[in-house]
């Protein structure tokens, strides 16, 4: 829906009303009984009247004149103060504005307000009143704060050249913006241009470029429209509000800045921080706390104060200083390197193509990197924020997320938080994370080793098995190898290798990999000449590890929120002698961990097997119709073009899952198009060749950064 909150209209130009658009809104102010009556009579559900004495018209009439219209007005206005283009007497003029501040407030309606040179004296009068105030055309350079004081709204346009106006549109909260033209009359007055009825939609659309914050969409805090203080609620949620002069600063900002993101994010990818034995300083490994150290230099050489915790966990960055703040959580540490990296070393990083290529470059020191970006780009350009911004850098994201908790414990949990760890849109929840080893009971007989996988939460794509050499054995091996493109042989020394090839993939996104576990069971569970047990064992893993979904292991479910339970294998390895596998489950939100738990427990009991190094956290799901949602989803679909979007849920985890009021939000933009250098089942996260793709990396710098400047308007609004 199309707003114009502020406009007047003539009996001749409301012969053409047809020719508005049928979702178009206007607020019309009347200054006569003549008007009022013609207006409220035409009962046009386009038109919203609101009835006031004008200042100019203080000497010509009474406000007795206006007072059958007082009741059903959605508010009083336009009225005030002039002193510029108005000959009416001031004591006339003040006069007649209390008797409708008055009004207005016994009979609880907002008031529209024109004050023109008298901006210091109408501010210390309406300073009395506590009714919904709205300024019409501010246009002082003067006394702003006074009126921002008072939480007034505003009404911006048509004359959006003028600095004092562009000043409401960038320091007013969005929540108490609304655009306007102020009528035909004042468009020709204000830019030279005489518009139809015809034209009048469009004329508006193009204010919404050049006006700062456009509030045709604007929310308050209760996620309720600034037209809600006239008794109107628009009907279409999904009006365009972008600042968009603020974007388009932003962005040629970034684009100035590239080549400082990239070396940021190589100076940070360089640093193979993944977790290590703990040491004082560095409960997470040597390498985490050296990510960590370089990231708050990083801060620092950007000219912003960051400091580790006392156990070297995380360390914080602050911006800004308000009661209400906004976290931004990201970690440093990344899964191990993994296999068959092809176009780099895993933490010798590269440009190819516009593409980043490299551990971590994406999960996710780039999502750090984009967080300390945009606040730069607010601070740079100058643009003002009532919140806190805190910066989180983590070191234990990938293996438990005890940074993040200690964290609660330490500090004051934001306001609210977003977790640039993901792809945009929004995620507005997460499935809960199940992470156990099943391990046979009884030792192997004839495996020297069993081992495979390079994280838990990582599609094992390698695994492999050594046996004694024996020509019976080692015949029967070497032919069910020979059958497999998967599979590989080799005797060296008298020790039989069988090596098991797959495709990795994150375990929250298993479709499209192959697991190698699986393949290298299946090949010994063939083999006649292993010893029964062993056979057993295998057989076992071949039945449990043969689909993604639980449903061998007696899992399966799936719910409308999240989708489908998804269960993925990462680890093989021998315990003691013993046969054990990992599994990383994703179960829905509307499930709970002691159920999946108790799946296992039935499933590998009574086979010979028990659970070791069980975990779970339980999901969560935010409506995606929350306010802070919607927000969130308006900006992306703003700057990105991208209206088809819609919030999602998925199997990852990520920091939000440990906060209060938080969301994963970002930083990249979906791909449609992988690079043609790409092999397949590379560059994504947890995968070989690791990939940021630069350009929709830097749009989504943007969109986080103007959804910062939304959510600090709706959390001071």
């Amino acid at each position: 829906m199309l707003i114009d909150a502020h406009t007047h209209l003539t009996p001749q130009q409301v012969r053409h009303k047809d020719l508005l658009p049928k979702d178009m809104l206007l607020l019309v102010n009347t200054a006569t009984a003549q008007e009022a009556q013609w207006l409220f009579g035409m009962r046009e559900p386009r038109f919203v009247p609101t009835v006031g004495l004008h200042p100019w018209e203080a000497g010509r009439h009474g406000l007795e004149e206006l007072a059958p219209f007082w009741e059903r007005c959605a508010a009083i206005g336009e009225i005030g103060l002039d002193s510029v283009w108005c000959d009416v007497p001031a004591a006339r003029q003040e006069e007649v504005f209390c008797r409708q501040l008055d009004l207005a407030q016994r009979l609880q309606k907002p008031v529209i307000l024109h004050v023109k040179g008298c901006e210091q004296r109408a501010a210390h009068l309406l300073s009395c009143f506590s009714m919904p105030k709205l300024v019409h055309w501010y246009s002082s350079p003067d006394h702003l704060d006074e009126y921002l004081a008072m939480d007034c709204y505003f009404t911006v346009g048509p004359h959006l050249e003028d600095e004092a106006v562009r000043q409401v549109a960038l320091r007013a909260p969005l929540s108490r913006l609304l655009l306007e033209t102020d009528g035909l009359d004042a468009i020709a007055w204000a830019t030279g241009r005489h518009i139809s009825m015809k034209e009048y939609a469009g004329f508006l659309r193009e204010q919404l470029k050049p006006a700062g914050y456009c509030a045709a969409r604007a929310r308050t805090a209760d996620g309720t429209h600034p037209l809600h203080i006239f008794g109107v609620s628009p009907r279409d949620k999904e009006d365009v509000c972008m600042n968009q002069d603020l974007k388009a600063r932003v962005s040629t900002w970034l684009q100035q800045h590239r080549g400082d993101i990239v070396r940021d994010i190589f100076t940070l990818s360089r640093i193979p921080s993944v977790k290590g034995a703990p040491a004082p300083g560095a409960p997470f490994g040597k390498a985490c706390r050296d990510a960590l150290d370089e990231a708050v230099a990083l801060c620092g050489r950007r000219g912003f104060d960051a400091a580790v915790n006392r156990d070297g966990s995380y360390a914080l960055m602050h911006y800004g200083d308000g009661e209400k703040s906004i976290g931004i959580f990201g970690h440093l540490d990344v899964v191990p390197e993994g296999n068959d990296w092809r176009l780099t070393e895993p933490f010798e990083p590269i440009e190819r193509e516009d593409c980043l290529i490299g551990r971590g470059v994406s999960d996710n020191k780039g999502g750090v990197v984009a967080g300390l970006y945009a606040i730069m780009a607010l601070r740079e350009l100058g643009v003002p924020l009532k919140s806190r911004l805190t910066l989180f850098l983590g070191t234990d994201e990938e293996t438990g997320m005890d940074d993040v908790q200690l964290f609660a414990k330490e500090e004051k949990m934001p306001d609210f938080s977003l977790v640039p760890d993901v792809e945009y849109p929004v995620c507005h929840g997460e499935k809960g994370i199940f992470k156990v080893y099943a391990v046979c009971d009884q030792k192997s007989e004839a495996l020297l080793s069993f081992e495979g996988g390079v994280a838990i939460n990582v599609v094992c794509d390698e695994a492999r098995a050594t046996l004694r050499e024996e020509p019976a054995l080692a015949a029967e091996l070497a032919t069910l190898c020979a059958a497999s493109k998967w599979m590989e042989y080799r005797v060296d020394g008298g020790i039989i290798t069988v090596i098991a090839k797959g495709i990795a993939a994150h375990a929250s996104t298993p479709d499209g990999s192959r697991n190698a576990t699986h393949e290298l069971a299946k090949t010994l569970a063939a083999c006649t000449k292993l010893p029964e047990s062993d056979r057993k064992a295998m057989e076992k893993l071949v039945a449990v590890l043969g689909d993604s979904y639980g449903e061998a292991i007696g899992i399966a479910a799936t719910d409308e929120q999240s989708g489908r339970l998804t269960c993925a294998n990462g680890i093989a390895q021998m315990r003691d002698g013993r046969v054990a596998v990992s599994f990383d489950v994703r179960y829905c939100v509307s499930l709970d961990g002691e159920q999946v738990l108790r799946g296992f427990e039935a499933c590998f009991k009574p086979d010979g097997w028990h659970l070791e190094d069980v975990t779970y956290s339980n999901g969560y799901h935010i409506p995606k119709e929350d306010e802070r949602v919607q927000l969130l989803m308006r900006v992306y679909r703003e700057v990105s073009g991208d209206t088809e979007a819609q919030p999602y849920t998925m199997g990852g985890g990520t920091y939000a899952r440990r906060l209060k009021n938080a969301v994963p939000y970002g930083p990249e933009p979906k791909i449609e198009k992988r690079p043609d250098f790409m092999p397949p089942h590379h560059g994504g996260a947890h995968q070989p060749d690791e990939m940021l793709d630069l350009p929709t990396y830097l749009k989504g710098i943007e969109i986080f950064a103007l959804a910062l400047v939304e959510l600090d308007a709706m959390l001071n609004a």
